[in-house]
């Protein structure tokens, strides 16, 4: 009999080693392959840029900009809540052991339903956004060729979610890299056609490629939930993988909180040409400024991190089922990887930028300016990825609620020091302005991180010492029994 027990209990000590291995194995062929393909997807982002900014120049950078500022508003009220949930939901699901198809429905119909309010949202704004909120009546036209974008995005980020959970990257991969294709393929065609018309139909020609990627990309997102075994519908399936309460919670508070993050980021690109137009005396040359910052100096810095965005997308289910499962150990474990890599590789990017970013700008873009920024933001770039990757794992930690608070707080003092520097020192102000803005947000959201994991381990030693201390009444209370006999 103890012979069988033993034997037992070694073969289920030889599964769960091989389920780890197996995870293992998963877990890093993913990373590879969203590394490789993240990578790709930079570069040919990065070509289409270039290849934006050589014929929108750097005014129509700007307007451009503007107008996915305020773009990103809706995205969020279509998209950020149901894509952080349907990747929690979609692992917690998995780890209690429930059919995916359930819950993949009731996500798909929310996003659905989201979205479709985001686009009509976008769609009835759009003029006074236009003349009263960017002081520009050319990007009326952009907000409506982006509206019908919203209800793909909302749809593709929930089956991507579920992905995700499920440990299948190879459809976001693919679905990607046509929606990529496709939205070059035809801006470039529309460029052609819609340039020549000025800056507000050439922006439109842009965003024309981004609508139909979007709708490409949801499509190819829906074919291969058809064609996934685990998302099909089985008898014994309840109703619904997840409950209400545990949907709003996550969609609730991540929607708020990115969509104040949004309003209050839309409302600091808004005043960066308007207090520069104060210091250069200028508005052309204010939003030609803002147009070679943003649309050409950032997407440069951020290049780099497509190398940690796999990780960072992979943490978050991985996280989550520690999370669930209250396996601190795991979960300390992910978190040293994480922090580890990112913090090796943001040091090298930052050093990179730092000697080479300026004469890289002008290579690709033949600006100076924008090469003079990418130099002074390289010395930030370090802040900026950690921050990127902390933000990931306390959302796989569930403390949506906490990063809101602080997206809050750094918009507000941002759009303070902005109001306060600009005005009197131009661009060098907002510079400044950035790098304080990262360090606090960094140290805000890793303080946080620190906490959360040490407070774990604490609760765990609680439960263990409880556990020992019943353990040890249990014996006396046997050894009592004994003697007495």
């Amino acid at each position: 009999m103890n012979r069988s027990n033993a034997e037992y209990t070694g073969f289920i000590r030889a599964k769960g080693a091989a389920k780890t291995a197996l995870r293992g194995k998963t877990y890093l062929k993913n990373a590879a392959l969203l590394t490789v393909a993240g990578f790709a997807l930079r570069a040919l982002g990065m070509v289409f840029r270039v290849f934006v900014a050589a014929r929108l120049g750097p005014e129509g950078m700007g307007l451009y900009q503007l107008i996915l500022s305020v773009y990103m508003v809706f995205v969020s009220l279509a998209s950020a809540g149901i894509n952080v949930a349907s990747t929690r939901l979609g692992a917690q699901c998995l780890t209690r052991g429930r059919g995916m198809a359930p819950t993949l429905r009731s996500l798909a119909a929310t996003a659905a339903v989201l979205g479709t309010a985001a686009m009509l949202a976008q769609l009835a704004l759009a003029d006074p956004l236009a003349r009263f909120a960017l002081h520009d009546s050319r990007a009326e036209l952009g907000l409506c060729t982006l509206a019908p974008s919203l209800p793909f995005i909302a749809a593709a980020g929930a089956l991507r979610g579920c992905f995700l959970a499920r440990r299948r990257v190879e459809p976001n991969i693919i679905a990607q890299l046509v929606e990529q294709t496709v939205r070059m393929a035809v801006a470039a065609l529309a460029l052609v056609k819609l340039a020549h018309w000025g800056a507000a139909y050439a922006c439109c020609a842009v965003l024309i490629g981004n609508t139909v990627s979007e709708a490409v990309s949801c499509g190819i997102m829906a074919l291969f939930a058809r064609q996934e075994p685990s998302f099909r519908p089985c008898a014994d399936d309840p109703p619904r993988g997840y409950t209400s309460r545990e949907l709003w919670e996550i969609v609730l508070p991540v929607t708020g909180s990115r969509l104040v993050a949004s309003v209050l980021q839309a409302g600091e690109s808004v005043l960066i040409p308007a207090c520069l137009a104060a210091y250069l005396g200028t508005r052309a040359e204010a939003v030609a400024q803002y147009g070679s910052l943003k649309g050409m100096a950032l997407p440069l810095i951020f290049f780099p991190f497509s190398v940690l965005a796999a990780l960072s997308g992979l943490l978050m289910p991985e996280i989550t089922r520690a999370h669930t499962a209250r396996d601190t150990a795991a979960l300390r474990r992910l978190v040293r990887l994480a922090m580890g890599l990112t913090g090796g590789f943001s040091l090298l990017v930052g050093a990179a930028l730092v000697l080479f970013g300026k004469d890289a700008a002008i290579l690709l873009y033949h600006d100076a300016q924008a090469g003079r920024y990418v130099q002074v933001l390289g010395f930030v770039a370090p802040f900026m990825y950690l921050e990127s990757m902390v933000d990931a794992i306390l959302k796989g930690m569930g403390e949506q609620l906490a990063t809101f608070r602080y997206s809050v707080l750094d918009s507000i003092l941002r759009i303070a020091g902005i109001l306060w520097l600009m005005p009197q020192y131009g661009m060098p102000g907002f510079l400044a302005v950035m790098t304080a803005s990262n360090l606090l947000t960094c140290g805000l959201n890793t303080g946080r991180m620190v906490r959360q994991l040490g407070g774990r381990k604490s609760e765990l030693r609680g439960k263990l010492g409880i556990r020992n201390e019943k353990l040890e009444i249990g014996r006396r209370g046997d050894g009592k029994k004994i003697n007495n006999k």
